[in-house]
């Protein structure tokens, strides 16, 4: 590359108090805010129209997905373009530097531009991604727990409600089944045995003759049917662990996702920002004009 020293001549300024022209890395930090901004606003509608729960031919959310993390980093890279071009065209040239040293300030004003955005996005984002860790981590500790707390849940009592009825259904109507003190028993048993995995020796021995004695089902009967309703409640306490389990690992997955996203996309506007400024330096210096930016009037 080849220096003009009129063109750097023209453009240089009086020595200041820093090599660093911070009104042109706010310029271009506020650039990119906006840029993005609209990128991401323009994506996110055009998202919204191709998800739909009713229509049989919607995009999958993997689809979406994909889509949405491809739009996000081309327009963190654009806009950080956008923003490194402008601090770059817009800083002002110390009469002191040779052309390699010019076009490394430029290159760094971009890099100030994108440490700018990124305080930018974690004084606002931090919060959000605060609340998703430790929800994250909320939902993973109690996934190991999740079957002695299963039992004091809500969905724990009726299950519990429903197992205990069981257990005293017969087809000879007996008023007294609706002891209070006889369904409190049967449901702590029952919700021990949840919470410890296994039905002892010793309560299920109780169960039956409870069983027994308030329906007409013989001891045997009473305990193929203690055994069953235990089997039936145990298997819908694992069901319930699996879920959670299940959402605390999607949990995981997608904050990993989100994490690993936006590494790349800050990596990426780094790498556009610097490029951009870069850029913006040397039309700077080659006084070059770019029709996006001005339009000429034709000759009369």
């Amino acid at each position: 590359m080849t220096t003009n020293p009129e063109i750097v001549k023209g453009a240089t300024v009086a020595r200041g108090a820093s090599y660093l022209d911070w009104g042109a890395v706010l310029g271009g930090a506020v650039i990119a805010a906006a840029t993005a901004f609209i990128f991401i606003s323009f994506g996110s509608a055009i998202g919204l129209g191709v998800i739909s729960p009713w229509a049989p031919d919607a995009a999958s959310a993997t689809t979406v997905g994909i889509l949405a993390a491809a739009w996000f980093l081309l327009s963190t890279a654009l806009a950080y373009y956008c923003g490194g071009y402008v601090a770059g065209r817009m800083r002002g040239v110390w009469g002191d530097a040779t052309e390699s040293e010019v076009e490394t300030r430029d290159a760094l004003h971009g890099v100030v531009v994108w440490a700018a955005g990124v305080l930018v996005f974690i004084w606002i984002g931090a919060s959000t991604i605060s609340s998703v860790a430790t929800g994250a981590a909320e939902v993973g500790s109690g996934a190991a727990q999740v079957v002695g707390s299963v039992v004091q849940s809500d969905e724990a009592g009726a299950l519990g409600d429903y197992a205990v009825d069981k257990l005293y259904r017969s087809d000879v109507i007996n008023t007294d089944l609706g002891s209070e003190d006889l369904r409190r028993q049967s449901t702590s048993i029952l919700y021990r045995a949840l919470a410890d995995g296994e039905l002892t020796a010793e309560d299920k021995d109780y169960l039956v003759k409870l069983v027994a004695a308030q329906t007409s089902l013989t001891e045997a009967e009473a305990e193929a049917r203690v055994d069953q309703v235990f089997a039936e409640a145990r298997a819908a306490a694992d069901e319930t662990a699996a879920t959670a389990k299940e959402a605390a690992k999607a949990v995981q997955n997608a904050t990993l996702l989100v994490g690993f996203l936006a590494a790349t996309g800050f990596f990426i506007s780094l790498v556009a920002a610097w490029f951009g400024a870069v850029m913006g330096g040397s039309h700077r210096d080659k006084n070059t004009v770019s029709s996006i930016f001005v339009a000429r009037r034709r000759p009369v």
